[in-house]
């Protein structure tokens, strides 16, 4: 992983295989391109806040209050 713009890539071979190239890493919960930008992993946690408000909307229709839509979306989201 770099920040440099041209970077030297190369090919590794483990046992014969050549290693895959991969672009994102997953490490303890963040989401880590070869860029090193925060694009990927912030538009992954937007994606996952908005699909458990659509959850809760859909869930929580005209029975719920403004205090119990306050409590599911500081709980869930």
């Amino acid at each position: 992983m770099t920040k440099k713009k041209n970077f030297m890539h190369t090919s590794y071979i483990l046992s014969g295989l050549q290693v895959a190239v991969i672009s994102i890493q997953k490490d303890l919960g963040v989401h880590v391109p070869s860029s090193l930008s925060w694009n990927d992993h912030i538009d992954l946690i937007v994606s996952k806040a908005n699909k458990m408000l659509g959850i809760i909307y859909r869930t929580c229709t005209t029975d719920c209050d403004q205090k119990t839509m306050l409590i599911l979306h500081k709980s869930l989201v």
